[in-house]
Formats: C-alpha cells, structure tokens, sequence
C-alpha cells in the first residue's frame, strides 16, 4: 500500500472511531482462556488499543489485559479482539502486526483515566 493509500485507510477508520486515540507505547500483558501474551501498544482510546505482537490471536478471542498508562496508573480490563494484521499479508507488510481490542466493560474511573490521558496528547490525525 503506497503512502497515499494508506493515509486515505486511516482516515477512514479514524471516520469510524467514535472516540479519539492517541499514540502510546507501552507494555502490554494479556491473556485468554489458556495462553499468556505479551505486546507493546500503539495507539489508545476510551474504546480500545492496538497491540503490536506477533503473536497469532483469532478475531473474536476475549481477552483480559493489564496496561500501565504513564504516571503508574494500572487498568485492568477486558475486551475483544476486532481486527488482526498480519505481517505475512503483503498490503500489511509495512505496519507492525498486531491485534485492535475494544474494551469491554471499562470501568467509570478506567474510561476517564484513558479519556483524560488521549485528552492531554496531540492528536494521530489532522483534517485537511
């Protein structure tokens, strides 16, 4: 995918995003019914994150995950694995492989921590 073909897909899908996200790096911990994973996240929002793995996990695995926001603020939450990209896919081969979760009974307190982290970070994508 060419440089304008792939802003063009994540303009599209920010379209899509009802709440907004912003960049973070962190370590992930997650984990299913029988195997522990470990990540690094990409983005987050109030309605999910991307976790970069190479790790294989299936689209609609209910995972459990543990992320520590910077400031030592640990979030504990559930959620569901919506997409995959695979680093074996040629139209995915620039992107890092991972999984989007979108969280699943996010707390009160768990939503506004992750709203006022996104709410304190410049934005991933600009209108033009």
């Amino acid at each position: 995918m060419d440089d304008s073909a792939l802003a063009h897909a994540q303009a599209t899908a920010e379209g899509r995003r009802r709440s907004p996200r912003a960049h973070l790096e962190i370590e992930v911990d997650f984990f299913d019914e029988t195997t522990f994973y470990n990540g690094f996240s990409e983005n987050i929002s109030a309605g999910g994150i991307f976790i970069a793995t190479y790790k294989p996990v299936s689209l609609g695995t209910r995972i459990s995950l543990s992320l520590t926001l910077p400031g030592e603020q640990t979030i504990e939450v559930t959620g569901t694995v919506r997409w995959v990209r695979d680093v074996r896919n040629p139209d995915e081969s620039k992107a890092s492989p991972g999984i989007g979760v979108q969280f699943e009974g996010l707390s009160a307190e768990a939503q506004r921590t992750i709203e006022e982290f996104v709410a304190q970070r410049p934005p991933m994508f600009y209108d033009e």
